[in-house]
């Protein structure tokens, strides 16, 4: 009996203490888990690679990679493989009905000119057949979009539209038989009829074709007196519609169609109406600059109010204010033209001071380079002379400030691109007097220069290393330039001795300058612009200066620039100094 109950005491035993002992597994297990967890959370990765490989069957199933990566190391989210193009049906089922459509057309034109040559159909006859011909284009291309071809159907489709505005033209141009009125509104009624085509089978294609067809309406119709007004009306009117069609729609490509289109019809009117009646129709260039001012209103409004696409309305209205531009700089007079100059600024403040009041990122990328954009025109037709280039170079300098405050890249950009033409307007003239606009402009320009030069370099995450590098010897060859300007404003009308040793000494001066605050800054790039300009002295010494001054004032430039040469290399021996100690 004792040895039975010190055998179940010994089992009761051994099993609270088997127990216990998983009972501290699982805790230890779960204190694991809980310290992977955390390290999952905090580096935001996988702790091993996952390829996903396909297998028959359409199931999935995840393998782990042959070479896992460390936790904590960023891995890029797994993309399925692309599936190769398919070219045969691109070319075959899409591009090959689109181009051969047009083939098939100009075979039944040839070949009804070449029946009615020999006599054998009338005139009235061939317009007959072309409408047929395009009624039965309907049919088969509804018949092929049933049948699951949908390329060719649209294809089939648009080409119906195309029969019937070539034979409208043929009945009322060529033929006569229809009159001017009625054959504009049947052209309306087709390109109605390829929007209704694109609305019903969803397809952008037929739209962009409709659009094309209605674009060139008027060109189809034949009148002895031109109405510019109401070519305008009509051509302003209908890109107004089909914008807001690819906008309700999303069709881009359409949208593009619609807003470049519209100067193009215009320049062609210009070429073919206008100009051979050139000055008598001057007025008329100044109705077409009023249609594309209307869509360019238009697209802007729209932009504001629907972004559906932004990159694509972004290039469209920055495409479309040039467009307006050069319409009003070819229509309007003067006056006139900085009158609308300064409206279009105006709007376009308004519209940037709305953007930033509401933050709206994509609409001030647009907008801020526009604004940017007319006030340069504007200053353009204000200013004249010196004056214009010291406010394009403030204008362009505010622009790069924004534009790097915003970390914008298109601010910046066109910033930089009022800021090169102030630039080049300021480097053209020299400086006569202390008290004139070229002393101001350059004035201007170095100050500039450097406040840019410190701007990129306190941000220089934005502004790359080789952008930072030409900005500063940008600034410090006009200094150099302004300087030697200055020394010769001072000593005009001193000798050519003086002239020339004045100058030298400059230049001397501000490279030891130069080179001493480098050191002092321990600023390498300054230390080498110095030591280019001290071999730049020496340069001018031999080459400019040498030839043309006095024996004495020869032996007195080569002692400075040589003393100068030894001092300045007792800098850098200090310098390798402190940086050993």
């Amino acid at each position: 009996m004792k040895v039975g109950k010190f055998r179940d005491f010994y089992r009761i035993e051994g099993e609270q203490m088997s127990g216990e002992q998983r009972i501290k597994e699982l805790e230890e297990r779960v204190s694991k888990l809980e310290l992977q967890f955390e390290k999952m959370q905090k580096n935001n990765a996988y702790d091993r690679q996952i390829e996903v490989k396909p297998i028959p069957g359409d199931t999935w199933k995840a393998q782990p990679a042959e070479n896992s990566r460390m936790a904590g190391e960023d891995i890029p989210p797994w993309e399925p493989p692309k599936e190769p193009v398919d070219w045969e049906r691109i070319i075959g089922q899409i591009w090959l009905p689109r181009i051969f459509i047009f083939v098939l057309l100009l075979g039944f034109i040839w070949g009804f000119k070449a029946a009615s040559e020999v006599g054998i159909i009338n005139e009235g006859v061939r317009c007959a057949i072309g409408f047929v011909a395009g009624i039965a284009l309907i049919f088969l291309g509804e018949f092929q979009i049933r049948k699951d071809r949908k390329a060719l159907g649209q294809v089939l489709l648009g080409g119906s539209v195309t029969v019937f505005v070539v034979s409208t033209f043929a009945s009322h141009v060529l033929y006569g038989f229809i009159g001017l009125g009625f054959a504009f509104c049947m052209n309306l009624i087709w390109t109605g009829l390829g929007i209704i085509y694109a609305i019903r089978h969803r397809s952008e294609v037929l739209a962009v074709l409709a659009t094309i067809g209605g674009y060139f309406i008027p060109f189809l119709l034949n009148s002895d007196t031109a109405n510019t007004w109401f070519f305008v009306s009509y051509e302003g009117i209908f890109s107004i519609i089909m914008l807001g069609f690819a906008l309700w729609k999303k069709y881009a490509k359409l949208h593009v169609v619609a807003m470049i289109l519209l100067p193009v019809v215009l320049m062609l009117y210009n070429l073919f109406v206008i100009l051979p009646v050139y000055p008598t129709a001057k007025g008329d260039l100044e109705i077409l600059s009023y249609g594309m001012l209307l869509q360019h209103l238009f697209l802007l409004s729209a932009f504001l109010r629907c972004i559906v696409y932004p990159k694509v309305q972004q290039s469209v209205l920055f495409i479309s204010f040039l467009a307006t531009i050069g319409f009003m700089y070819q229509g309007f007079d003067q006056s006139k033209c900085v009158m609308v100059l300064l409206g279009i600024t105006l709007v376009y403040a308004i519209v940037y001071g709305y953007v930033q009041f509401k933050k709206i990122a994509d609409t001030s990328t647009v907008v801020f380079p526009i604004l940017l954009l007319s006030l340069l025109f504007y200053y353009m037709e204000v200013f004249t002379g010196h004056e214009l280039g010291i406010v394009l170079l403030l204008q362009g300098t505010a622009a790069i400030y924004i534009g790097l405050t915003n970390k914008l890249k298109p601010q910046l950009w066109s910033g930089t691109f009022v800021y090169i033409i102030g630039l080049l307007h300021t480097i053209t003239v020299q400086i006569e007097q202390l008290n004139s606009a070229p002393m101001y402009s350059w004035t201007i320009l170095v100050t500039t220069l450097w406040l840019l030069t410190y701007l990129s370099k306190r941000e220089n995450k934005v502004v790359p290393n080789e952008s930072r590098r030409l900005l500063f010897g940008s600034t410090a060859i006009a200094l150099l330039a302004y300087i030697s300007q200055l020394s010769y404003v001072f000593t005009k009308y001193e000798s050519i001795n003086t002239q020339f040793l004045t100058m030298t000494i400059c230049w001397i001066v501000y490279a030891v300058c130069g080179i001493a605050y480098g050191v002092i800054r321990n600023n390498q790039a300054v230390r080498i612009v110095g030591i280019i300009l001290i071999f730049l002295s020496l340069g001018k010494l031999i080459f400019i200066d040498l030839p043309n001054v006095s024996i004495v004032v020869r032996a007195i430039l080569f002692v400075i620039v040589g003393a100068t040469g030894v001092v300045i290399s007792r800098f850098f021996y200090t310098k390798d100094k402190s940086d050993s100690a």
